[in-house]
């Protein structure tokens, strides 16, 4: 058994953002170090993102994001 990507994983779920989280301000310094873990993480073969909660009602329903905003932003 293979083990699901980060693609496949959230494929067709809609991710929502509570208003209680706090916001995520971007600089540019943040987005060049986005880029640059993106393109280790591809020479790697891989990234640990480390740990998020996810909360979904229903199937078929958003999944809010309870932890890990920044987390699923890098």
């Amino acid at each position: 058994m293979s083990k699901p990507t980060i693609e496949t994983f959230f494929a067709g779920k809609n991710l929502v953002v509570p208003s209680y989280q706090r916001d995520y301000a971007w600089r540019e310094r943040n987005i060049k170090e986005v880029f640059a873990d993106v393109e280790e993480a591809l020479e790697a073969g891989g990234h640990y993102l480390g740990t998020f909660i996810l909360s979904q009602k229903a199937t078929g329903e958003p999944v809010y994001v309870v932890d890990g905003q920044q987390r699923l932003t890098n």
